[in-house]
């Protein structure tokens, strides 16, 4: 599983390191290769970073939807269409290409962020504006969140 928050350096060429723990984890998954898409809430300013297999699930999930859907357009189109393949280099880079930089707003400072089974790509600044937003329009109670916590519980129900 992903998790954690990795400042990191995008160069002009649009390369940036991979963290290595997260190295780490598409090596235990088998994988040597990300997925880059736009993130699939269109007003969120960040990419995704899905481990290829992960990725090749998820199309073949997608292609079992109803073709014509509003919302499988909406995923074929904006999601899926925008999948790029990148191979972590020997120094532990990927290439983030010009249109996925703009998407992103990716400049200098970037911010790998880990949830569980994929990864997020931000602008840190964006990030930090992100996550201030979040926490000044928080609409619910935490308490929703207990379950995710209830460890007792979730041990008795897997037994």
């Amino acid at each position: 599983m992903f998790s954690g928050r990795y400042p990191h350096n995008i160069d002009s060429k649009g390369r940036t390191s991979f963290p290595s723990r997260f190295r780490d984890v598409l090596s235990e998954l088998g994988d040597d290769k990300i997925v880059l898409t736009n993130h699939l809430n269109d007003q969120l300013p960040c990419l995704e970073a899905w481990p290829l297999s992960r990725w090749k699930a998820i199309l073949s999930k997608a292609t079992k939807l109803p073709r014509m859907a509003e919302y499988t357009q909406y995923l074929m189109r904006w999601y899926i269409s925008s999948a790029l393949e990148c191979q972590v280099d020997q120094q532990g880079r990927i290439l983030v290409p010009p249109y996925y930089r703009e998407h992103a707003k990716l400049t200098k400072e970037v911010l790998w962020s880990g949830v569980t089974d994929h990864l997020e790509l931000w602008s840190k600044d964006m990030w930090e504006r992100h996550i201030a937003s979040l926490r000044e329009s928080r609409s619910f109670d935490l308490g929703m969140l207990n379950s995710v916590f209830e460890l007792e519980q979730t041990r008795k129900e897997e037994q």
